[in-house]
């Protein structure tokens, strides 16, 4: 059963498409790649699955229901979740404090009022952090995180929003090496346990290569073609437009 099914999607910034008819599906369970050059509409798929670009015609299918109208809230609470190239987390707020408010807004709360947080929830919290390694920085506050705990603590959020399907942009942009391996595995061990949907996009090859199950190139808002990671690398067109010749 497919997660995400995209039809004919066009998103129209004046004369330009920066999608052009795009067809994708995603199944259920599956860990895809979207990889293409600058400008093929990457960013751009993400944004209008997660509601915040809308679409100029075609369909956006989450498990079979349309959310191509839907508001981005609508979504979120439909178990759509994006993390962000340049992370989204509340810069004042402590580690622990931003996951609490994930939980609160899953809920359906307006804003966060700390002493409606039940012992549940610090619970929840608290075992968010363990698994994604950020126990020991629970106090600190979100502005003193290094990129990579920066984005640890994105997926954490996302994760307490119940997501069905994770939308990871460009997941380790500006990490060191070291970060990135730290997560790559992160991300990996994450799909393992859970097996959630994650759809993601990144310009690191060799990310890519070693998460995806299977990879869509995008070029000038479509789609080149999909497959598994083997056979994507090895196409010549694929290694023209993104893998450079040769």
């Amino acid at each position: 059963m497919s997660a995400l099914h995209v039809s004919d999607l066009v998103v129209r910034y004046g004369a330009n498409r920066a999608l052009d008819g795009l067809s994708l599906e995603v199944e259920s369970g599956e860990l895809r790649a979207v990889i293409g050059p600058n400008g093929a509409g990457k960013s751009t798929l993400f944004a209008t699955i997660a509601g915040e670009t809308p679409a100029s015609q075609g369909r956006v299918e989450l498990d079979g229901t349309d959310i191509t109208r839907w508001a981005p809230h609508l979504r979120v609470r439909r178990g759509v979740a994006r993390a962000f190239q340049v992370s989204r987390i509340f810069p004042s707020l402590t580690v622990r404090e931003n996951v609490l408010a994930a939980q609160l807004c899953a809920q359906g709360g307006s804003r966060v009022c700390w002493r409606t947080v039940l012992g549940a929830e610090h619970a929840r919290s608290e075992a968010a952090l363990a698994e994604l390694g950020l126990a020991h920085l629970a106090a600190r506050r979100g502005e003193t995180l290094s990129q990579g705990d920066r984005k640890r603590l994105e997926i954490a959020m996302a994760l307490q929003l119940e997501a069905r399907l994770l939308l990871l942009d460009e997941p380790t942009a500006g990490m060191s090496p070291r970060e990135t391996a730290q997560t790559v595995a992160l991300i990996r061990s994450l799909w393992e346990r859970t097996r959630i949907t994650i759809l993601l996009t990144e310009h690191d090859m060799s990310v890519v290569f070693s998460l995806a199950q299977r990879i869509t190139v995008m070029q000038r808002g479509r789609v080149l073609c999909t497959g598994a990671p083997e056979e994507v690398r090895g196409r010549h067109d694929v290694r023209e437009i993104y893998l450079g010749r040769g």
